[in-house]
Order: C-alpha cells, then sequence, then structure tokens
C-alpha cells in the first residue's frame, strides 16, 4: 500500500510481469547497487542516449522538422553526448577503455534517432515534435480503487495528423513483431511488456489528445532500418476509448495482484 501510494509506474508494472523475484527485491526490498561508476554499464548507457536526445530536440518542441534542420542537429550530437556523459562519470575515466566505446555507442544510437526522423522527412512526410521527457501525475478511479499513476515519455510528436507516443530502447534489438499481440491476455506475459508499457503512457495523458488519431510504438535504436515500430491492440494500430478502458482493468488486474497477501512473489 505504501509503495502504491508514491503512484505506479510503466516499469513497475513491466518488471512484476517480468521477473516477479527481481520485482520483490527491487521494489519491496529496495536492493540497489549505490557503487560510483569508473566504467559506464548499460543502464547508465541507456540514461545518456536519452539524455542527450532531450538536450538535442528540446529546442524544436511545436516545431515541424525539416531537412535542413535535422542535419544541422546531427552535427551536434558528438559535443552533446560527451556533456551529458560527464554527469555520470568523471572527466578522466570518459575517454578510456570501455567508457570511449560507450561514448562512441551512445553517439551512434543519438544519431540513428535523427536519421529515422530524417528518412521520414524523405519520404514526404510532416513531423511535428510536440514534446520530449514528458512526465505525468494522474490519479483515477476503478472499482472503489484511487490509483495513482506516473512516469516520463520519450517523446510525442504528431506525423501527418496522427499523434504518436514514442518509447526510445536502447536494449536488445526490438522488431515490428515483438508488438504484435495475439490477444489481450499477453499483455500479463513478458511478450507483451512494450504493449502493456506503451499503452500505460497512452492512459495516462489520453485526455490531452482525445480528439486526435493516437498510436503508439517503439524506436528501437539498434534497429534503425524498421525506423518507429507501431504497437498494435485487438489488431489495430490506433487507440480508441476501449483500448484505454481496457488498460485501466488491465493496469488494476496487476496491481491487486502485487497487493494480494495469498500471492507469493515467484517465477
Amino acid at each position: 500500500e505504501k509503495l502504491m501510494k508514491k503512484g505506479v509506474s510503466a516499469s513497475m508494472l513491466t518488471s512484476y510481469v517480468r521477473d516477479k523475484l527481481n520485482f520483490f527485491e527491487s521494489y519491496i526490498l529496495k536492493i540497489k547497487d549505490d557503487s560510483v561508476e569508473e566504467t559506464l554499464g548499460n543502464s547508465t548507457l541507456g540514461n545518456i542516449v536519452h539524455d542527450s536526445i532531450e538536450e538535442i530536440y528540446k529546442g524544436h518542441i511545436n516545431k515541424y522538422f525539416t531537412k535542413s534542420v535535422l542535419e544541422e542537429l546531427k552535427g551536434k550530437v558528438s559535443k552533446v553526448v560527451t556533456k551529458v556523459g560527464r554527469k555520470y562519470v568523471k572527466e578522466k575515466y570518459l575517454r578510456k577503455g570501455k567508457n570511449l566505446i560507450i561514448i562512441k555507442t551512445a553517439e551512434k544510437y543519438v544519431m540513428n534517432a535523427i536519421e529515422i526522423d530524417l528518412k521520414e522527412i524523405r519520404k514526404g512526410n510532416k513531423i511535428k515534435l510536440i514534446d520530449v521527457e514528458v512526465e505525468f501525475n494522474k490519479v483515477f478511479k476503478f472499482n472503489n480503487q484511487k490509483i495513482k499513476m506516473r512516469g516520463k515519455i520519450d517523446r510525442i510528436d504528431e506525423i501527418n495528423n496522427t499523434v504518436r507516443i514514442i518509447d526510445y530502447k536502447t536494449g536488445k534489438k526490438i522488431y515490428a513483431k515483438d508488438l504484435r499481440l495475439k490477444n489481450r491476455e499477453e499483455l500479463f506475459e513478458e511478450k507483451g511488456i512494450y504493449n502493456l508499457q506503451l499503452i500505460f503512457y497512452a492512459f495516462a495523458i489520453y485526455d490531452r489528445f482525445e480528439n486526435s488519431n493516437l498510436k503508439t510504438g517503439i524506436i528501437s535504436l539498434k534497429n534503425r532500418k524498421e525506423g518507429f515500430l507501431t504497437a498494435y491492440y485487438e489488431n489495430s494500430e490506433y487507440l480508441s476509448l476501449t483500448e484505454i478502458d481496457n488498460c485501466k482493468e488491465i493496469v488494476c488486474s496487476i496491481i491487486n495482484e502485487i497487493k494480494d497477501q495469498e500471492v507469493r512473489f515467484e517465477n
């Protein structure tokens, strides 16, 4: 109950679905690695990429992308990634050994993000950046329960009059097929964690875009070729109020299972 009062996040739900024992250690026992880094880890690589994309794109909120603007942004990547990297590791370690490889990898991933936008523009699509790193806090009621949601969405944009909620991924390579679920029950399984995260985000900010065509998806920065990967719900790429209502039920089901004293934290 104490954990839920602070707010439910998408990562909390997906962590529970993926590995219940790890969820218990991380969120209930709060076991964390607090060691100071001399060598950047995979999670820090992700943070550097996300922070760098935010730094590069934040000056273009509520503006349409053009080829010239995106080409200009590409020229800033190396400088911005190095600047962001200094927040996570001391300067003297930044350009040595494994850290140098990670910084160069971060530069490549940020460059891929820009190249994906460039590819869309070259195809004649119009992209307007609505916001980046969008924080949200929302309280909703469901079956006499009051539930607080919290989190941060990597990016919201509009492409050809369709609003997209986008999550950047720097971990394993993700493909379009990974976001096509056979049925709603798969949202309760590991294979459905990407769609669960995305529909959670959509529900959190749906009120802001309820009169728009709305879709969610992932940009896998290891998979530049496929670009934006659309999430499908019940064979539809667009989210309706029905899918949003289903999200309420799914979120509450997972929360109630976490709180159920009869259900053990085991895989």
